[in-house]
């Protein structure tokens, strides 16, 4: 018993032992197993913050690079700024206005040619009537001069002398004038269209825009916007500083192409207007400086509820059958009117297909339209667009368009509103009479400068004092 109890012991002294040593080489095993975890820990944290430092320093870095290159783009621009204006300042100059072009509101794209998002304009709707006018100041030097350049340069091979002009109706208001199909008899206007690109009553300025602007203000206070579509040019009498809704669009920034300019053809023009600034509502009226409005007039004189176009059109047909090339009764406008009816013919594949011409008056257009006839006679209207005079190929637009949209759009017809005047020495006094009268409540009128080459005192202030009777509140932005 004995041996057996020493043998007992011995053994449990050694499991005893063993269960000790493996016990303390666990627990070192498990404590360097931590310290490696923290000293992992420790080592990732250490880089993290090297990152953190690293990224930090990166970023102060490009902070820097980006505080750099704004600083070098600041000045760059700045540079470009002070050019720029430099040079808009010589281009735009005017008269005696001297307008820092730069810092004006009044001036839309003042960053040159953006041509238009089509989508855009056919995606949106109506809500509003802006304005749209054309006006040159023919008086002034510098647009003289190069009137005369091109005209000179170019021959003067496409426009007939006055000789040409042919004999008249006299009666002043066309509301009811009958034309025969092949007789294609001319109404005064038209008639006078033939005189030599080089005279001046087309493009002679007498101060009609301020009056046509008044008129706006009275008859038509509805509408939102007015742009002005000019040459380069703002009128002396315009204030700058208190424009309201008046904005100006120049030539070279909605012409698609910018070689075409300079223009003394208001069809170049016009077969621009697709590529109006997108601040132009897509329902607006056009007009030209020598119309303006005589009655109070409202939406629905122009647009249905749903903005669904008015057209007005005069009694005159256009017909393709019309003997252009050897009857020297008819001028280059009457040519380039059967021309566009003969164009309309041939996109449209019908035969010789009478048309009617547009009134000579305000015009009603959807931007719509406009981006349909762009897509139909691209080609037309580019050549249009690069004659710089009006030429027999020229596209004529209210007629071209008019017709674009009885084919394409929901639209009403409606009778003439429009009362055309020719002012001529003659019959000066007679028809600030009937104007001031108004017998016939024309909507609105166009006073057609039909004057001969330079204008008297005399006639300068019978002008100046009808205007001012027929439209004496000023508007606000005339200077004082």
């Amino acid at each position: 018993m004995g041996r057996k109890f020493k043998f007992i012991i011995l053994s449990l002294f050694i499991i005893s032992l063993f269960l000790i040593l493996n016990y303390s080489i666990i627990n070192n095993k498990n404590k360097l197993n931590s310290d490696n975890y923290n000293n992992n820990n420790n080592s990732n944290n250490s880089n993290n913050n090297n990152n953190n430092n690293n990224n930090n320093n990166n970023n102060n870095n490009n902070n820097n690079k980006s505080k750099n290159n704004n600083n070098i783009n600041n000045k760059i621009n700045k540079n470009k700024n002070i050019n720029n204006e430099n040079i808009l300042k010589k281009q735009y100059k005017y008269e005696k206005d001297k307008i820092s072009l730069l810092e004006s509101n009044f001036l839309l794209r003042t960053n040159g040619l953006m041509e238009l998002k089509e989508t855009k304009i056919l995606l949106r709707k109506c809500e509003y009537v802006d304005l749209v006018y054309t006006w040159v100041n023919g008086s002034d030097p510098n647009h003289i001069n190069s009137r005369r350049k091109y005209n000179i340069d170019l021959g003067n091979q496409n426009y007939p002398s006055s000789s040409d002009d042919h004999n008249v109706n006299n009666n002043n208001n066309n509301n009811n004038k009958n034309n025969n199909i092949g007789n294609y008899s001319r109404d005064e206007e038209e008639s006078n269209n033939s005189i030599p690109e080089d005279d001046t009553q087309r493009y002679r300025d007498y101060g009609s825009l301020k009056y046509s602007l008044r008129s706006v203000r009275k008859y038509a206070p509805w509408i939102k916007n007015i742009f002005i579509v000019t040459a380069n040019q703002i009128p002396s009498w315009f204030n700058t500083s208190n424009h309201q809704n008046v904005y100006f669009i120049f030539h070279n920034q909605f012409f698609k192409n910018i070689d075409d300019l300079p223009t003394f053809n208001s069809n170049s023009i016009e077969s621009n207007f697709w590529n109006l600034p997108e601040e132009v509502s897509n329902c607006f009226l056009y007009l030209n400086d020598d119309l303006f409005f005589r009655e109070p007039v409202k939406v629905s004189d122009f647009f249905d509820s749903e903005f669904n176009q008015h057209i007005f059109e005069s009694d005159e047909i256009i017909s393709s059958y019309t003997d252009i090339e050897n009857n020297e009764r008819l001028d280059v406008w009457a040519k380039s009117l059967v021309m566009s009816n003969k164009v309309l013919d041939r996109i449209w594949k019908t035969l010789g297909k009478p048309r009617q011409n547009a009134q000579h008056g305000v015009q009603v257009f959807n931007r719509k339209i406009w981006i349909l006839m762009k897509r139909e006679l691209e080609k037309e209207l580019s050549m249009t667009s690069s004659n710089k005079f009006r030429t027999v190929n020229d596209i004529q637009i209210p007629f071209t368009y008019n017709q674009f949209a009885k084919r394409y759009s929901q639209h009403i017809i409606k009778e003439p509103n429009n009362g055309y005047y020719g002012l001529n020495d003659k019959n000066l006094n007679k028809t600030f009479q009937e104007v001031l009268l108004n017998k016939n409540k024309s909507k609105t009128i166009c006073l057609n400068d039909l004057l001969g080459e330079s204008l008297d005192k005399n006639t300068s202030l019978q002008i100046f004092n009808f205007f001012e009777s027929l439209f004496p509140i000023k508007s606000p932005y005339e200077n004082n």
